[in-house]
C-alpha cells in the first residue's frame, strides 16, 4: 500500500530568484538571491533568462527548493516518486537534485545544492530523478526517484530537494539573447491540498510508525 509524504511546514519550500545586469555568471553563480516562501504557487519558480533591458541585457535564474518530513520512514522503500503540480508555464526543462537549503529559505540558500560548484556541475551533483532533462507540465509531474533518493528518504528526517533548470542553470549555458524560460508550480502554501508537492511511497519493504506525515 502507497504512503503519502508530505511537507514538513508551509514554510519549507519555495523559490530563490537571482537577477543580474552585468553577466551570466553573476546570476548563475552567486552565492545569494531573493527568498520567497510564502508564495502558493510561482509561474516563474525555475528559470532561465536573458533578455534586453533598457540598459543592456539582464541574465537571470530562479531554483525551487522542497522540504518533506521523512522522519518516520524507517527503512528504504521499494520505489518512490515525487509529485509537484505545475502552474502557468512549462517551458524551462528541469532536474531534481540533493540539497541542503534552510528551513525557512533564506537567501544564501541560491546555491546550497550538494556538490555544486562554479561551470558544467553535470557530475557534481547529487541527483534525486534522472541525470537528464525532465520535461515539465502544467499538469501533475510526476518523477520517478532513483536509488540514491530512496536511501535518504529513508536515513534523513528531512528530504530536501532542487529543482533547477538542466539544460542551462545546471550545465552553466548561457542563455541567447531574447531567452526567457520558466516553468510553475505549486507549493505547499496552497489552500487546495490537491495542489501541494508530495511523495508517494511504496513500502513493500517498509516500516513506518504512525500514519501521519
Amino acid at each position: 500500500m502507497a504512503t503519502t509524504v508530505s511537507i514538513s511546514a508551509d514554510n519549507a519550500d519555495g523559490h530563490i530568484v537571482r537577477v543580474n545586469t552585468t553577466n551570466w555568471a553573476g546570476a548563475r553563480d552567486s552565492i545569494t538571491g531573493t527568498a520567497d516562501h510564502n508564495d502558493a504557487r510561482q509561474q516563474y519558480a525555475i528559470r532561465v533568462k536573458k533578455v534586453s533591458s533598457g540598459r543592456g541585457s539582464q541574465w537571470g535564474v530562479n531554483r525551487a527548493f522542497f522540504t518533506f518530513n521523512t522522519s518516520r520512514v524507517t527503512a528504504i522503500p521499494v520505489s518512490a516518486t515525487l509529485n509537484i503540480r505545475g502552474f502557468s508555464s512549462a517551458t524551462a526543462n528541469i532536474s531534481v537534485v540533493k540539497s541542503t537549503h534552510s528551513v525557512p529559505l533564506v537567501a544564501t540558500d541560491f546555491n546550497n545544492i550538494t556538490g555544486w560548484t562554479s561551470g558544467n556541475n553535470d557530475g557534481n551533483v547529487t541527483y534525486y530523478g534522472p541525470n537528464t532533462a525532465i520535461t515539465w507540465s502544467t499538469a501533475l509531474n510526476t518523477i520517478q526517484l532513483n536509488q540514491t533518493a530512496l536511501s535518504n528518504i529513508a536515513s534523513l528526517d528531512s528530504f530536501k530537494l532542487c529543482l533547477l533548470n538542466y539544460t542551462y542553470d545546471l550545465r552553466d549555458v548561457e542563455p541567447t539573447t531574447g531567452d526567457d524560460l520558466y516553468s510553475g508550480c505549486y507549493f505547499n502554501d496552497d489552500t487546495s491540498s490537491t495542489n501541494r508537492p508530495y511523495i508517494t511511497i511504496h513500502p513493500d519493504n517498509t516500516t513506518f510508525f504512525g500514519a501521519n506525515f
